[in-house]
């Protein structure tokens, strides 16, 4: 059997038992916000993130095109980027990132024997029909037997955790919110699980439709997933969010709210996704992403991977 890489590790303590680490949930749940602000246009916000982008992209695309280097240069500027649209988002510099304000600590460790290894495969999309990589080959199968697996440490299905949470003191400061700026940006805080709510709800629905168009055998579990009301019916104080390695590009960017324009413009300066050519001519392929990373059981393709169910008490 071809296999892919080694095995994945989780990230663990010194006692070798894995955890999930307050960043990786800090960072996604800055992801949502930042989605959220650009979803709702906040305080006019997402008209100040598309010009920021447009000024970016055209320093970017010049800076490219001059350059010898030009991944390096591409990386360089995709940094910049980001790091721009978040100053829009969450404060001008550090000391003044609305986010300071928000604790998460690493989640209590997991036993050994919570953790198991899972058979993963990359399914891509070729129209609207599902393929499977065979990396060894460079070719797509439609048979998901055929695609190369890889194999990652992962958290057993259902099993719990629980993590500290907290606002600091200093931002119930009124001086302190004028002083740092957060008058306009506290309802991030104030309104996470709302937020977070509305991120992972739009991303559930677009994975659901994902899979939903496909015309392949083997991808009604990954349907049946996102159809299944006992994972998406929460209480008021839980929320879903998607974490860690596998979950897609879409969970991670603020990507598919864009401008179309926009959308094409990243992706031609950065040269993101795949690309094809016609009559000599170098064409976007689309959609963006196309690619998925599935957890296989016993054999066949059965549940995405990275959702995580948390629950405020």
């Amino acid at each position: 059997m071809d296999i892919r890489g080694d095995i994945r590790e989780l990230i663990k303590n010194v006692n070798n038992c894995p955890y999930i680490p307050g960043a990786e949930i800090k960072g996604t749940i800055r992801t949502a916000i930042l989605w959220w602000v650009v979803r709702n246009n906040y305080n006019g916000l997402t008209t100040t993130v598309v010009d920021c982008l447009k000024k970016t992209l055209n320093s970017a695309r010049s800076e490219i095109k001059k350059a010898t280097e030009k991944n390096k240069v591409r990386s360089k500027w995709e940094t910049m980027a980001d790091n721009e649209i978040e100053k829009v988002v969450f404060g001008d510099d550090p000391q003044k990132d609305i986010l300071k304000t928000l604790y998460i600590g690493d989640t209590k460790p997991f036993r050994v024997n919570e953790m198991e290894a899972f058979e993963t495969k990359v399914m891509t999309v070729r129209g609207n029909k599902a393929y499977w990589k065979v990396f060894r080959d460079r070719k797509n199968s439609p048979d998901s037997t055929d695609g190369t697996p890889a194999f990652i440490e992962g958290i057993t299905v259902g099993k719990k955790t629980i993590s500290n949470i907290k606002i600091e003191n200093f931002f119930w400061e009124k001086d302190k919110q004028n002083d740092l700026k957060f008058d306009l940006k506290k309802e991030y805080l104030l309104k996470i699980i709302t937020i977070c709510k509305e991120y992972t709800k739009y991303i559930w629905s677009t994975e659901g439709n994902f899979y939903k168009d496909l015309k392949s055998a083997g991808v009604q579990e990954l349907v049946s997933f996102y159809n299944d009301q006992k994972i998406t019916d929460l209480k008021e104080n839980e929320f879903l969010l998607p974490i860690g390695w596998g979950t897609g590009q879409g969970a991670k960017t603020i990507f598919q709210l864009l401008p179309l324009e926009i959308q094409d413009e990243l992706r031609w300066v950065f040269d993101l996704g795949k690309f094809d050519y016609k009559d000599g001519k170098r064409i976007m392929v689309k959609p963006y992403s196309k690619t998925r990373k599935i957890a296989f059981e016993n054999g066949k393709p059965k549940y995405p991977l990275g959702w995580v169910k948390v629950e405020i008490i």
